[in-house]
């Protein structure tokens, strides 16, 4: 047969089977593009030309994005088209039985997979190029930056997007060149004839789950620090493998145990359900157990990523609480000020709302009502914590004025530290008295460690110079930290370049580099890296939730075509339609909630981690992504019933598509 004739039946092929093919393209044209898209925008090298600050960082996060996409991408197509050659393989063994030689069959699924390739490459680059700007314009508002750029992407996504199109397309074949030499048309036409075997329960493999989410639970409930990132990744392939296994095997074993219930089980509705529920569960217990994986990233990537954007701003504001910050050691204090309030007058520039912080810092343990000094701060023991003091009146100005009693202190930090305990520094005595667990969010930034932290927050009765004296007797390893802040009346370009010659002032006066920070090139660095991980999070969140979409569709499709030949016999046997139709309805709903039951209950427990990430990035984790878990969570269920309700029609089409229901 000449090359016409295969490329007529690849075609016919495709046309014939639209209604898998059709989404199979479609799926391939959005995950094309979302790779172009984040491919460009990583690679744009305009972006630092026309003044988009902080640009460099963003563009490492969305280089990070697209590796993350393109193994999505080749991970997602080869899922998605395990479903095309599952179907195909009757079609193909039909072929065989008609006479046509395997050699036949292959160029007919090359002819097909080249086709597919064009159909999504043209797809895809044509919506790219046109929804790049879109994503550009999106991410340089995360960012609150200003790019006016009307060019066209440049050359790399384009190349980038043809060569993973064609590697993912070319194994795709490949794989479809295996299953075509298994194919045996003899056992198809037995399958036809026979009848479909009860699933047996998989004790060891449910007992597995059981233990690898349990175990995976434990890590992440347990985790402390960001410090355990490595902790938390065991933890989340622990919970990939339970999941896998508890939907492999767990759900069969508890349809077991109900089908033994024999009050439960023989009833018209339960019987039908269980036993529907059962053979589902046995197919399709692996893509039940993808969709409720994908569902948990989805939430977290989205609430970690809604976090991120509402609580820069406070973030910024409690870390910066004026527009121009000056950091040196508290014994160069009034040194410092002298140097800054002398430029200033030079300048002719007011220095309104003036404040000054100072703290002290060291390491140390707590036993038996006494400390022990001389540790490191980055020391592992997990004995050893680290003690920050800021006298009341420096508090004031980050948090807020506070009223403390003669010789006591007030503490913030883990309570099983010191708490409400008296404590003795040197020659000072306080009394403790416990206030919070967590450090407020202003001073989040003080003394990071990897060890846990407590501020201890003092009255009037001793100076900050008498606390600095009897920490320097008692300990060699003390770190002290000063700064002072004041308002500036200022654009925002003036405030930057103030700030860069303050720096340059203090360098020639003093011949030391100050940490000097203004508050408008902070918030814009802030904003650019941030703007980029948010970008990434809602976009990778995106990714996954068409991914989602279009794995229930297929699941739809699938079960549909299996389901038909079982639901005609219902019919057959005296089941009325109105019964078949509670009966799928249940059973979809049934099989489709629980992943998302599941998902919710893993994010819960993963939030010891996510919150630590947070909490090394400087957001205030307490109650602000509970709160937008909680409605990303409400949010999620809302799009995945609509998702549900949509796909459930092509199952309910083909389930309904025989004569026999009428």
């Amino acid at each position: 047969m000449n090359s016409s004739i295969y490329q007529r039946l690849s075609k016919n092929g495709i046309k014939k089977n639209r209604q898998i093919y059709t989404p199979f393209i479609i799926a391939s044209i959005v995950t094309f593009t979302l790779f172009f898209i984040i491919s460009a925008m990583a690679s744009t090298k305009k972006y630092a030309e026309l003044g988009f600050r902080g640009m460099k960082e963003t563009q490492m996060t969305l280089g990070l994005a697209v590796f993350i996409v393109a193994l999505f991408s080749i991970i997602f197509i080869f899922y998605t088209h395990s479903f095309l050659v599952k179907r195909r393989q009757k079609e193909l063994a039909l072929y065989q039985v008609l006479g046509m030689e395997k050699q036949h069959l292959r160029k007919i699924m090359l002819w097909e997979h080249i086709s597919l390739y064009i159909k999504s490459m043209v797809g895809a680059l044509i919506m790219g190029t046109l929804l790049f700007k879109v994503s550009e314009v999106i991410l340089t508002k995360l960012a609150k930056a200003k790019i006016n750029s009307v060019y066209l992407p440049e050359i790399f996504p384009y190349i980038a997007t043809l060569i993973l199109g064609f590697l993912i397309f070319s194994l795709i074949f490949i794989r479809s060149m295996f299953s075509i030499q298994f194919i045996q048309p003899i056992k198809y036409l037995r399958e036809a004839q026979a009848g479909e075997k009860e699933p047996k329960v998989n004790w060891i493999l449910a007992v597995i789950g059981i233990i690898c989410i349990g175990i995976g639970y434990y890590l992440s409930l347990t985790v402390d620090t960001f410090f355990d990132m490595m902790r938390f990744m065991i933890a989340v392939a622990f919970v990939i493998v339970g999941t896998l296994s508890g939907f492999i095997a767990l759900s069969v074993a508890v349809l077991k145990v109900l089908q033994r219930n024999k009050k439960f089980y023989y009833k018209k509705k339960n019987f039908t359900n269980v036993s529907g529920l059962m053979h589902r569960m046995k197919k399709n217990g692996a893509g039940l157990a993808n969709i409720a994986i994908i569902a948990t990233s989805v939430i977290i990537l989205l609430s970690s990523a809604v976090t991120i954007y509402i609580g820069s701003n406070k973030l910024i504001k409690d870390f910066l609480p004026r527009d121009i910050m000056v950091y040196s050691k508290p014994d160069e204090t009034k040194e410092m000020m002298a140097n800054v309030s002398k430029f200033m007058e030079e300048k002719g520039i007011e220095m309104k709302d003036q404040m000054q912080v100072r703290n002290i810092g060291m390491a140390l343990k707590f036993k038996n009502g006494e400390f022990e000094y001389n540790y490191n701060r980055f020391d592992t023991d997990p004995e050893i914590f680290y003690l920050i003091l800021m006298p009341a009146k420096d508090f004031k100005f980050m948090v807020e004025d506070v009223n403390i009693g003669p010789k006591e202190a007030y503490i913030y930090g883990p309570k099983n530290r010191i708490g409400s305990q008296e404590i003795e520094i040197g020659n000072i005595k306080w009394q403790g008295v416990f206030q919070s667990e967590e450090i407020p969010a202003p001073l989040m930034e003080l003394g990071r460690t990897n060890l846990d932290r407590v501020l201890l927050v003092y009255g009037d009765d001793y100076s900050f110079e008498d606390v600095q004296e009897n920490t320097t007797k008692m300990s060699n390893k003390v770190n002290y930290e000063s700064k002072i802040g004041f308002n500036v009346d200022l654009s925002a370009k003036e405030e930057i370049k103030l700030k860069e010659e303050l720096k340059e002032y203090i360098r020639k006066e003093k011949d030391v580099v100050y940490g000097v920070e203004s508050f408008q090139e902070t918030s814009e660095l802030y904003y650019a890296f941030n703007g980029g991980i948010v970008f990434c999070g809602f976009f990778l969140g995106v990714v996954f939730m068409v991914a989602l979409a279009l794995i229930i569709y297929y699941k739809q499709l699938t079960e549909g075509y299996e389901d038909l030949h079982r639901f005609t016999i219902m019919r057959r046997v005296g089941m009325t339609k109105r019964e078949i139709k509670s009966t799928i309805k249940s059973q979809i709903l049934a099989v489709f909630m629980l992943p998302i039951v599941v998902a919710a209950i893993h994010v819960a427990f993963a939030y010891p981690m996510v919150k630590s990430i947070l909490s090394a990035m400087y957001i205030e984790t307490a109650t602000l992504y509970l709160k937008v878990a909680i409605g990303t969570v409400a949010v999620f269920i809302l799009i995945y019933i609509i998702i549900y309700a949509l796909t459930s029609r092509s199952y309910y089409k083909i389930v309904t598509s025989t004569e026999e229901w009428y």
